[in-house]
């Protein structure tokens, strides 16, 4: 499955998000791709935020991982691996528990973990392009990627 979409700005993501939120389910793993400033923090927290979390939403550039609960009780999980050195980092901060843990993990900069990650994922690229967003969403298996 995959998908396409379009934003003028970072503010007009109101389309994707509402497809993503009606797809995410507990378990699943979504990997957020794009250059420094193109929009993943700002695009998680905007899904965040249609799932009723109001606590502020920051990338956990220096913490790795902040915790929120959707109202129905899932747990959500937001990475940011940027800063990490080495996979191992991530497996010492207790990743496959939080992937285990049967929570949606939403992931920026999740190259570096990648061989950990279940063979089922969902990858959302985001393309900047004079200062509007080009999305593709997309369901797929790790080793396509």
């Amino acid at each position: 499955m995959e998908r396409t979409f379009t934003a003028p700005d970072v503010d007009g993501l109101t389309e994707v998000v509402e497809f993503l939120s009606g797809e995410l389910k507990a378990g699943d793993v979504v990997c957020f791709i794009g250059e420094m400033g193109a929009g993943k923090t700002t695009l998680i927290g905007k899904l965040l935020r249609n799932w009723g979390i109001t606590a502020p939403v920051d990338s956990p550039t220096f913490a790795l991982v902040n915790e929120f609960e959707r109202t129905d009780g899932v747990p959500l999980y937001h990475f940011d691996f940027y800063r990490l050195n080495n996979a191992t980092e991530a497996l010492q901060i207790g990743l496959e528990d939080y992937l285990n843990a049967n929570a949606i993990c939403l992931m920026e900069w999740p190259q570096i973990v990648m061989p950990w990650l279940p063979d089922e994922l969902w990858m959302v690229h985001i393309n900047e392009q004079n200062g509007g967003r080009e999305i593709r969403v997309e369901r797929t298996r790790r080793e396509e990627q």
